[in-house]
């Protein structure tokens, strides 16, 4: 074999370990035994960038002491109130919940709460599966 045809085939043995490397880490199952974070970032499907995002523009709306809960067979495993004022981004007017070290289930329910008139309730459901393909981040929209 000469020196030029050893070269290729060394490079292609690199290349397709390099392929089985990614393909390997990749389909690794997550760690079943540590409690996932859910990050739960709402956005007012009405908003663009250039939008006002100030607490006094989101007063009495939805955004003003909404309630992000997580449920996992029919249990409560947290609950945040988001209010104030947002945070400008590409996809608009944003609030962020996070939930730390959350139990670890089959499937999730994340339910969104508002008291204002008239009261409104958006209810979601995640596989484990799921939520693992999103590393626990949710991106939800709902208008104001």
């Amino acid at each position: 074999m000469t020196s030029r045809n050893l070269l290729r085939w060394g490079g292609v043995a690199v290349g397709a370990l390099a392929a089985i490397t990614v393909i390997a880490s990749t389909a690794m199952p997550r760690n079943p035994d540590v409690p996932p974070r859910i990050t739960v970032q709402l956005t007012d499907a009405g908003t663009s960038r250039t939008t006002d995002c100030t607490a006094t523009a989101y007063e009495g709306s939805f955004f003003d002491g909404a309630t992000v809960t997580v449920d996992a067979d029919e249990a409560v495993l947290g609950e945040a109130t988001v209010g104030g004022a947002g945070t400008s981004s590409d996809r608009g007017c944003t609030w962020t919940a996070v939930f730390e070290d959350v139990e670890i289930a089959d499937e999730y329910t994340i339910t969104l709460r508002s008291a204002g008139s008239p009261p409104r309730e958006h209810v979601y459901s995640y596989s484990a599966e799921d939520l693992a393909e999103r590393d626990g981040a949710l991106s939800i929209s709902v208008f104001a």
